[in-house]
């Protein structure tokens, strides 16, 4: 790969904050040695690429094959036994391209299905899902997560008030819920949904 090859994968994937200042820091050499690789549009060996991953955080393949590994669940993802919420083991390797949804290099994913009708018809029963992994403290009002409360999972648009978790379901059958501060020991939440799919059969 050549370097300006390089900066400009560098700069889409670091919000173009990415300097010659920087790469001579990840590769141990100075500003002006990197400024000679810019003229000459140099190659870059894979001991130097391995530094620049390692510095930035990234792997370079991966960004340029479009692809990204993500686990698919395709029963239930997670369950609650002795008081504990259990990852399933069940689960396949897929690769989906990143173009599909604002995917995020250092952001953890998974994929799974919706299991009801709760957010008809923004997420149909059998819909694929794909979340991005959070805790608590990074949920954002008014978007869609999936969550583990009192040992089931759900898939809700919650909105974080200053004593409890509003749970909205698009479908109006279903009833508002909250969880109170109290109660959010029974809570747990895996991640947001940044992707939705669906599947048309035999059409």
């Amino acid at each position: 790969m050549r370097i300006k090859e390089l900066h400009e994968l560098l700069q889409k994937n670091k919000n173009g904050k990415v300097t010659q200042n920087d790469i001579a820091r990840a590769i141990g050499t100075s500003r002006a040695n990197v400024s000679k690789l810019f003229a000459k549009n140099s190659f870059i060996n894979d001991d130097k690429l391995e530094k620049i991953e390692e510095y930035f955080d990234i792997n370079i393949k991966k960004i340029q094959s479009g692809l990204i590994e993500v686990d698919y669940y395709p029963d239930i993802f997670a369950t609650f036994e002795k008081g504990k919420v259990k990852i399933s083991e069940k689960c396949v390797k897929c690769f989906i391209p990143s173009a599909i949804f604002p995917f995020k290099e250092n952001a953890e994913y998974f994929m799974s299905h919706s299991i009801d009708d709760s957010m008809s018809p923004v997420i149909m029963n059998g819909d694929f899902i794909i979340i991005e992994k959070s805790c608590k403290e990074e949920l954002i009002n008014n978007k869609i997560y999936a969550f583990m409360y009192n040992g089931n999972i759900y898939i809700k648009r919650l909105t974080k008030n200053i004593n409890q978790i509003v749970v909205f379901s698009e479908n109006k059958d279903y009833p508002t819920q909250y969880i109170s501060n109290e109660d959010m020991k029974k809570f747990c939440l895996f991640g947001k949904v940044v992707y939705i799919g669906r599947s048309f059969g035999s059409l």
